[in-house]
């Protein structure tokens, strides 16, 4: 099982199932589940194309309100940042 999440921490907690999580201790809101992130391809760029674009000096956002009921994270880095994975 992952990292805990927002999600059903206090279920999972009561059911001992966040025992099974052996990584560094995680304070519960510091990370997003499977399903608050964008994971596929074509999520991202359906963003791109249809989303509203905001930029500032440091970061370039993309909005784009999407059919479920909480807010989804993508987050993407140029080649110019370097060649590390992220």
């Amino acid at each position: 099982m992952g990292a805990p999440c927002s999600h059903g921490v206090a279920a999972r907690a009561a059911s001992g199932a966040a025992a099974e999580f052996a990584g560094p201790p995680v304070a519960v809101g510091e990370r997003l589940c499977r399903e608050d992130t964008l994971r596929q391809r074509g999520d991202y760029l359906r963003c791109y194309r249809t989303g509203r674009r905001r930029s500032g000096k440091f970061l370039l956002l993309y909005v784009l309100q999407n059919q479920v009921s909480r807010p989804r994270l993508g987050i993407t880095a140029s080649r110019k940042v370097g060649s590390s994975v992220l």
